[in-house]
Parts: C-alpha cells; sequence; structure tokens
C-alpha cells in the first residue's frame, strides 16, 4: 500500500500559514506509510521455525559467495528466528578476528579461540598469530564490553576449556594447559598435556569441543583425516584415525578412546544423562556417541562388531555441520526443550531436531530451521548455552568455508571478520540476563545449592568448582545433597563425592533404589569407575525397569573384568533379542 501526496494550491496555503502543523502532517502520513508498507511486505514469523531468508537460495550453494561483505549490524537484520526471538552481537571484529570454539567460566566470562592464521599454520620457527581472548560482561548490564587477550602466539587454537588458574586449549601440535600463575590476567606459563597430535593432513578439522564430563574427564573430538598417536603421563598410547572421539585428565595423566568412525566431529555436547552427542560432517549431522561404538566413516570397515546406530538419515542440505547444542534450560518455549540446535556453515542456518527415543535408540526427528540469514557470510562454527539461558554462536563470517571444495590460497578467503550472537527469547522485548557468576568466590554449601539449577551450564560450572577448589570441604554439603528433593542434586551431589573421594560405599546400594530413574543411571555409570567390587550392584542394576540403567549398567559391568557378570550379561541380552520383547 502506498500514499501520494498531490501538491495544490490549498495544500500550499496551509504550507506557508502554519509550517509546523504541516510538517507534523507530513511526518505522520510517512510515516503510516512505512508501517503499512512493511505489514504488506514481512511475512510474520511462525512459533517454532524460522523464515525462509530472502537471499537467491542458489548463493547459499555456492563454494565462494557472491555478495559483499556486510558490517555486524547489517548482517544482524538479516537474521530470521521463530516469533519472540532476537539475534544480539556480543563481539565484532576487531575485538576479535575468526572465532573458532567457545565456553563459559565459573565468572560468567566467555572464552574463544581467535584466528588469523587459518587455513595455513604458522611457520616453525615464527611467532603465530593466533589467541585465545576473554569476553566479559564486568558490569552486569547483560553486555560483554571487556574483551582481553589471555593467550597469544597459538597457531590455529580450536578446542577451549576454562580449568584451574587459566584454560586448556589446543594449539597446533599440542593439547596446552595455560596458566596464570599471579592473576595479572594474562598467561605466563605453558604446559603440554597431549600430543604432539598428527596435523600434517589437515588444518581444519583438529582437536575440538572440548567438554567436561561428570565423571571430572575432558572429552573431545580428534577432527577429520589426520592420524594421531599420543598418549598420557602414565604412558598409555591411543591411536586416532580421522573422526573419533576421546577423553583425558585435566592433568594429563590418562588419555582413552570413547568411540571410534565418524569422518569430522566439530561440535559435542550432553543431555542430563551425561549421554554425548557429536555434529559431524559427511556422515551424519548428529550422532549418539556409545562408548566403545564404531560409526561410519570415508570407506573404512567397521571393528568387527558393525557400525552403531545412526540417528538421522537426513543431511540437512550439507555436508559441514559445526556446532551442536542440546537445550536444557527452560527459558525458550517448551516447543524446543530437548531440541538438537546444529550450525549448518554452508547452508548458513542453524537447523533444529528434536529427539525421539525408542527404549535406549535414539532418533533426531527433522523439523524447521532454528534460524536462517540472507547474508550468506554467516558461518556458525559452535553453538554454546550460557548460564543466562541464551545460546551463544560463533560466526567465522566469510566469504568462503569449504577446506577442500576453494583452493586454500583464493584471495577471497576473509581473515579479518568474525562476530559472536547471543540467542535469547525475549517476545516482550526484556532486557537480556546478565551472563555473570561469582562461583568462584562462592561457599561449598552455596556451590551445591546451585546443582539444582534449570541451567546445565551453571550446574556443571558449580560442580567442577566444588571440585576442583573447594574439594573436600564440600563433603558435607554433598552428603547431605544425596537426599535432596531435586534429581540433579542428587546425582551431580555423588559425582562430586567421587571426584573427591568422600563417596561412602554404604551409599551405593541406597542409590540404586533412589526413585528416580536419572539417579539409578548415573550410579550405574559411576559404578564402572570405583575401587571397591560393584558387581553385586550392577547384576541387579541389570533388572531395572528402565532401559537407560539397564544399558549403562551392562557397560560399567563389562569394566569390571568380573567373570562372574558373563552368565548375567549372555542372559539380558537373550531377554532382550527375544521376539516378544518389545
Amino acid at each position: 500500500m502506498s500514499f501520494c501526496i498531490a501538491p495544490s494550491s490549498r495544500l500550499n496555503s496551509v504550507a506557508q500559514r502554519n509550517p509546523a502543523f504541516f510538517g507534523m502532517l507530513l511526518t505522520v502520513v510517512l510515516s503510516t506509510s512505512l508501517v503499512m508498507g512493511d505489514e504488506t511486505t514481512q511475512q510474520k514469523a511462525p512459533a517454532d521455525k524460522a523464515l525462509e531468508p530472502n537471499t537467491p537460495a542458489a548463493w547459499y550453494g555456492e563454494g565462494v559467495r557472491p555478495s559483499d561483505a556486510r558490517t555486524p549490524e547489517e548482517e544482524r537484520q538479516g537474521f530470521h528466528l521463530p516469533a519472540g526471538f532476537i539475534a544480539e552481537l556480543v563481539a565484532s571484529e576487531p575485538q576479535i578476528s575468526k572465532p573458532l570454539n567457545m565456553a563459559f567460566d565459573s565468572r560468567g566470562r566467555l572464552w574463544v579461540t581467535d584466528t588469523l592464521e587459518y587455513p595455513y599454520q604458522a611457520p616453525a620457527g615464527q611467532p603465530a598469530r593466533d589467541t585465545l581472548r576473554i569476553l566479559e560482561d564486568s558490569d552486569g548490564d547483560g553486555k560483554f564490553e571487556r574483551v582481553t587477550t589471555f593467550a597469544d602466539n597459538l597457531n590455529i587454537p580450536i578446542g577451549i576449556l576454562p580449568y584451574g588458574d587459566g584454560a586448556i586449549c589446543f594449539s597446533i601440535p599440542y593439547i596446552w594447559y595455560l596458566r596464570d600463575t599471579d592473576g595479572d590476567g594474562k598467561c605466563d606459563q605453558r604446559e603440554k598435556l597431549i600430543g604432539p597430535f598428527d596435523t600434517t593432513r589437515d588444518t581444519h578439522g583438529m582437536i575440538n569441543a572440548l567438554r567436561r564430563g561428570d565423571d571430572g574427564w575432558i572429552y573431545a573430538c580428534h577432527g577429520f583425516n589426520n592420524q594421531s598417536t599420543v598418549a598420557g603421563k602414565d604412558g598409555h598410547k591411543i591411536t586416532l584415525i580421522s573422526g573419533n572421539t576421546f577423553r583425558f585428565r585435566p592433568d594429563g595423566s590418562r588419555v582413552e578412546i570413547v568411540s571410534l568412525g565418524q569422518v569430522n566431529p566439530f561440535g559435542m555436547d550432553s543431555d542430563e544423562r551425561g549421554q554425548f552427542y557429536t555434529a559431524d560432517c559427511h556422515s551424519k549431522p548428529i550422532t549418539q556417541v556409545i562408548p566403545g561404538a564404531c560409526y561410519p566413516s570415508f570407506g573404512r570397515p567397521h571393528d568387527g562388531l558393525g557400525f552403531a546406530h545412526s540417528m538421522m538419515e537426513h543431511l540437512h542440505g550439507s555436508t559441514a555441520i559445526c556446532g551442536l547444542v542440546f537445550y536444557q534450560d527452560k527459558l525458550f518455549p517448551e516447543a524446543f526443550h530437548n531440541s538438537f540446535i546444529s550450525g549448518n556453515v554452508m547452508t548458513s542456518r542453524l537447523n533444529r531436531n528434536i529427539r525421539k527415543r525408542v527404549g535406549t535408540t535414539e532418533f533426531a526427528i527433522e523439523q524447521g530451521d532454528f534460524m536462517t540469514s540472507d547474508d550468506s557470510w554467516f558461518r556458525p562454527v559452535d553453538i554454546r548455552l550460557g548460564p543466562d539461558g541464551a545460546l551463544y554462536v560463533a560466526d567465522f563470517y566469510n566469504k568462503i568455508i569449504g577446506h577442500y571444495e576453494v583452493p586454500l590460497p583464493h584471495p577471497g578467503r576473509d581473515r579479518f571478520r568474525g562476530r559472536i550472537w547471543r540467542i535469547r527469547y525475549a517476545p516482550y522485548d526484556e532486557a537480556p540476563q546478565s551472563s555473570q557468576l561469582t562461583l568462584n568466590k562462592q561457599s561449598p554449601e552455596e556451590l551445591t545449592k546451585l546443582l539444582s539449577s534449570s541451567n546445565p551450564t551453571v550446574r556443571h560450572l558449580a560442580l567442577d568448582e566444588i571440585t576442583d577448589r573447594c574439594g573436600a570441604s564440600a563433603a558435607l554439603p554433598l552428603l547431605a545433597a544425596l537426599k535432596s528433593d531435586s534429581i540433579h542434586a542428587r546425582y551431580l551431589s555423588m559425582w562430586g563425592l567421587h571426584r573427591t573421594n568422600a563417596l561412602p560405599v554404604e551409599s551405593l546400594s541406597v542409590l540404586a533404589k533412589d526413585p528416580s530413574p536419572l539417579v539409578r543411571v548415573h550410579l550405574a555409570k559411576l559404578l564402572g569407575s570405583v575401587n571397591t567390587n560393584s558387581t553385586p550392584i550392577l547384576l541387579q542394576m541389570l533388572n531395572d525397569s528402565d532401559p537407560d540403567v539397564v544399558r549403562n549398567a551392562a557397560e560399567s559391568v563389562g569394566k569390571t573384568d568380573s567373570p562372574e557378570a558373563l552368565v548375567p550379561l549372555l542372559d539380558k541380552l537373550a531377554s532382550v533379542n527375544h521376539p516378544n520383547n518389545s
């Protein structure tokens, strides 16, 4: 709809006698025209998915995007989200260059690995230009106004996990412990934890997605093509051939393989049962990572037992999936609870799937995309849930994303632009909550209360603070939390006691009868790593009414090497495979 104001002698007369009134009239008419024009040309966003972008669809299939770069604000204006969601800029160039991975710490600060070197690693003997940065909302207003460089001279750093007085970080070719020993906010000591990893075949899918498990181990993805043989300080070696997930102790004392196969896992998250999932390129966008399982890779055979179940067959129209969040907070509408949200760097979208479970077998059911962009340079490479309940998206903003599809020296590759976005639900344009935390200063009693939080990021940061800083002084509040009304508090306090060597043996049989299957699942996991004889309890749990408890009990029994467990395991396998067993 449009309006036309035609000149006339009468209007000219009114304008001459009362120019202020005429100006106000003209402003009202033009404003009405603009609003009504928007209403007729813009679609209303659905409640459960984003609208399709206004950019030609063919652009998103181009290895070299035909458009020019946009400013951060221009890019933001081109985002499409479900009704009620908004996207806000957290950081952009020149504060950061090319973000790769992100992680929150116990103070609510966001740590970001940032690269200028990619796709070529810095030559040996020459200083590298990559950094580890910290973004901070120092005044609690919900805006990250402070950006500092914690460590420089890094070489395509990817995986990052705040830990101790610094962070554990991958930078070619090692996993490092980067420490700030004098408290000035800068790294002053670097310790090699694990490595060197092979980086001779590939530089874009290396060690990424460092995630702390409930058990205190750090889980990670190996990435594509490289073939690494590494050992912990105890001398135990593992070999990772492309793909693979693995775990290691924070002090580097031990490293172990978790799963085999996949092509290029890049991004990982876990649910409240401690079940890990990865995002992957070329194989399947989402994988349920079962310890010891083997997954399809490029033409490689399975391990003799066959490939593990695939959660999905659809590929979201892309072979480039990066970053994964399984949303478990309560701030998004219920339709988005228990949703997988993954980054699609080829189609410039955030894809969404919901989880369907049949026994312990899981399926990812495709939903409408959570986010689309009019700017084909939008490249979401990592997604994390913040302590404020919002999603944080690392945007490797670039004209070119393909590592093999486009020559590495192509002049169109952007080296200096990058953004981080926050996506939150604000149907009434509510002000953002601050991500600010003070877990590093809280008492064991205060931290134990936070194990009941609805936000999994807060819960796990509190658990890590309890075990890493408080240690034995947290035993009493953790023991009390074993009887909490909160299910989360009960199983996380159990892990806290286990990690601090304070879990009473007599509590195990009590926890095995907990009314919550979730608590029993975690106990079944934990019993695979205790020093006491846990076989009798685990054999009882093989007959639990919850299939997740049974599966995890079977996995843990296998770790005990108990001969008396063989017959019960075979009996359980036969009963599960019985044709009348649904």
